[in-house]
């Protein structure tokens, strides 16, 4: 055979295997830190089992405008009016009212996704936001959105807003969540669902304790409240100082918090308080128990380090819904009151109770797993000529 034919065969080879490389578009929103780094997370999971994975703001994309509200805005619901948080929980939890929301988020802003979609040309979408996975609901209704749309929910407390009939699937991390999908009228799958690759490779207790300059006898209770530093993370703090704890605090992007813990425990020999960090595997590794409001990334990435959990001051609304359920699972004790929580962590200092480690979902499928039946259906078409096509997104 000619050289010339042997190069014409191998680059309609490799150009039918670039078209035929499975991509997926992972949409999310800057609304927290949750939903990007679970988008993060699932992109290297997919990545590692040979997909191509784009990410993008879905939240901006459907609307600039809606984008800037709902990032400032809820930002400043949780830390200046959290109470008000239960109106809006009551309302959207009644299917009538999460109906509505998501009508209207798929009547207005719908249409403005499938510019990232026909840009992107997926095999299949997942969204980590719940209004985004509305938007595509409605296109999948429709039939304009003709590849399967996927929701990562990493919340144990699955609010009725985040189900949405027209996503191909939900993927939770509990049998219990999926309970709560089923009941909304969702299709489900408990998923033993990622989180940042780093969380793999964390150091020995020993090595993080030498790292960050902590005792290595010592109890010690990490405080945090999610990228957002929301929560009663003060009320914690002073507890777990009171208990006898070796006592390190995570603030996030929460300044204002940060310089007050850091004025109010100055005197206080057992307290560190730190800001933004990117060594959360390291602070993990070190600890002997996580106080949390319940923020759904970070009690995964608890879980996946063994890292017992407890539950105080969780924001109104999902966030006692996720702490609920996050107990009925056996993932994480809720601490109902200052308390409890003080004598919890005052036993477990002096060492006469263990915390109980959490337990994970036995035998769930990871992402990549459930995600393979809805790819394979959606394979792209390969034309003559080294090129792809998408008739399911392009008018005829």
């Amino acid at each position: 055979m000619p050289d010339s034919e042997k190069k014409t065969i191998q680059e309609s080879s490799t150009s039918f295997q670039r078209c035929h490389l499975t991509k997926i578009l992972i949409l999310t929103a800057a609304v927290g830190g949750g939903h990007e780094a679970v988008g993060q997370a699932v992109r290297a999971e997919l990545e590692r089992a040979d997909y191509s994975v784009v990410m993008a703001d879905g939240l901006r994309t459907m609307s600039r405008v809606l984008d800037w509200l709902l990032v400032q805005g809820y930002s400043s619901q949780v830390k200046n009016m959290p109470r008000s948080l239960d109106v809006g929980f009551a309302i959207t939890s009644r299917r009538a009212g999460a109906t509505i929301v998501q009508f209207l988020v798929g009547l207005f802003f719908a249409s403005r996704l499938l510019k990232v979609v026909y840009k992107e040309q997926p095999d299949l979408v997942v969204s980590t936001y719940p209004l985004v996975t509305a938007a595509l609901g409605r296109l999948r209704k429709d039939g304009r959105l003709q590849v399967p749309a996927v929701a990562v929910i990493p919340d144990y407390g699955v609010h009725s807003l985040w189900v949405v009939s027209g996503a191909d699937l939900h993927l939770v991390p509990s049998h219990q969540s999926a309970g709560l999908v089923e009941r909304a009228g969702g299709r489900v799958s408990p998923t033993q669902l990622p989180v940042a690759p780093s969380f793999y490779a964390a150091p020995t207790r020993d090595e993080a304790r030498a790292a960050l300059r902590l005792p290595q006898e010592a109890f010690v209770a990490l405080v945090t409240g999610g990228a957002w530093g929301v929560g009663d993370l003060e009320g914690a703090a002073v507890c777990a100082i009171k208990s006898g704890a070796y006592t390190v605090v995570v603030t996030g992007e929460n300044v204002e918090l940060k310089a007050r813990l850091e004025a109010r425990f100055s005197c206080e020999e057992n307290a560190r308080i730190l800001g933004w960090r990117r060594d959360m595997p390291t602070l993990m590794a070190a600890a002997d128990c996580l106080i949390h409001s319940a923020s759904a990334i970070t009690c995964l990435e608890a879980i996946e380090m063994d890292l017992p959990i407890l539950i105080f001051g969780p924001i109104f609304g999902h966030g006692e819904l996720n702490a609920r359920v996050m107990e009925q699972a056996g993932v994480a004790r809720w601490a109902r009151t200052a308390e409890e929580l003080e004598s919890l962590l005052r036993s477990a200092a002096r060492r006469e109770i263990s915390l109980p480690t959490p337990d994970s979902e036995p035998a769930a499928p990871r992402v990549s797993t459930n995600l393979k039946p809805l790819v394979n259906s959606a394979a792209r078409r390969y034309v003559p000529g080294g090129s792809c096509t998408h008739d399911r997104f392009w008018p005829a």
